[in-house]
């Protein structure tokens, strides 16, 4: 999993992050998916809101 992540796109406890997901026995495609992340607690615990999913 790589995590591409720009500071400056943080507004209000929410970050847009671009993920790349791929495996390492070949098992499945690569995808990319474009999300919302929001803190929802004190501790860090943060949750996705995913609106763009790409595989390939």
């Amino acid at each position: 999993m790589i995590r591409f992540a720009k500071n400056g796109l943080a507004f209000d406890g929410e970050r847009i992050d671009l993920i790349l997901y791929n495996t390492h026995d070949c098992g499945c495609a690569f995808k990319l998916i474009a999300s919302v992340w929001r803190q929802i607690c004190g501790n860090g615990l943060m949750v996705a809101s995913e609106f763009a999913n790409f595989s390939h």
